[in-house]
């Protein structure tokens, strides 16, 4: 059986690196987060509840809202806490320095190399899952992961 969630939204800023080395700006978008999932039916008749999910994805976005998105595994950006702070610097492909100083508080560092949608909704269906398949037989779960209107990010786990 499958089902779908609208899992909210959450105001996030970000900046991603492109192919070519170079870094974007510092922006920010209103995320809306969809969730679909495939389960058999229980003995009550339902695959999961809908609340349930809901829950979930609340509790995973909630520390995103609001902050800026960071990328913890990107090698080739420095990402040093200072005091309260947090002090980053990337060298462009042109020389070029790029630095920000973020108070810490409004800076969520993440397990990802790049702060794109595409890796933000890999890593929000892993928590799903994480948190789902220990309950509920999933078969496969569906993030979507609207950046703007329009552009989206969609990714299924387990990944094959």
């Amino acid at each position: 059986m499958k089902i779908a969630c609208s899992g909210g939204y959450f105001s996030a800023s970000h900046f991603i690196v492109f192919e070519n080395g170079f870094c974007e700006p510092l922006h920010g978008h209103n995320f809306r987060v969809e969730a679909a999932l495939d389960a058999p039916l229980n003995e009550a008749g339902y695959a999961v509840d809908f609340l349930v999910v809901n829950e979930a994805l609340k509790d995973i976005l909630q520390p995103w809202r609001e902050r800026l998105l960071l990328p913890r595994n990107n090698l080739d950006f420095s990402i040093e806490r200072n005091g309260s702070q947090f002090e980053i610097s990337y060298t462009q492909p042109d020389g070029s320095t790029l630095f920000w100083s973020f108070p810490a508080e409004h800076c969520v560092l993440l397990d990802v190399f790049n702060t794109t949608a595409e890796l933000l909704a890999l890593t929000i269906a892993k928590r799903l899952w994480d948190r789902l398949s220990p309950k509920t037989p999933l078969n496969w779960l569906e993030i979507r992961l609207e950046e703007t209107p329009g552009c989206a990010a969609v990714c299924r786990v387990p990944l094959k």
